[in-house]
């Protein structure tokens, strides 16, 4: 009895997609590896670094811009007021002396609600 030969099959036709995705899957091996952020993320962020150098050409642009802002905190806009706090006093919060590990516990008494007399 002659055995035909059958087409190989594909495993990959018996797999779902996620069961593919995971045999693509190849860990971090320690050293060096192409896939690794060797400088890590960059400290500052390609705006910031744009702002800066347009802001270092012309320093009464940067004064212009201080001086709108003071002027809409002053009109009551609470974002600018925060922005410009936050610049000149730091963040709320950034200093360990500013955590505390305190609990409150608040009791309201309320009278309760009477029912009606029927």
């Amino acid at each position: 009895m002659d055995s035909v030969p059958q087409e190989p099959t594909s495993q990959n036709s018996e797999l779902s997609a996620n069961e593919i995705r995971m045999r693509n899957l190849i860990p971090f091996q320690p050293g060096y590896d192409e896939r690794r952020n060797a400088g890590g993320r960059p400290k500052k962020k390609h705006l910031t670094e744009a702002l800066e150098a347009l802001l270092e050409k012309n320093p009464k642009e940067s004064l212009a811009i201080a001086k709108a802002m003071l002027k809409r905190a002053r009109k009551g806009s609470v974002t600018h007021f925060q922005e410009i706090a936050d610049r000149t006093e730091g963040k709320v919060g950034n200093d360990p002396a500013s955590v505390t590990n305190n609990t409150f516990f608040v009791m309201l008494d309320a009278p309760r609600p009477h029912k009606a007399d029927e």
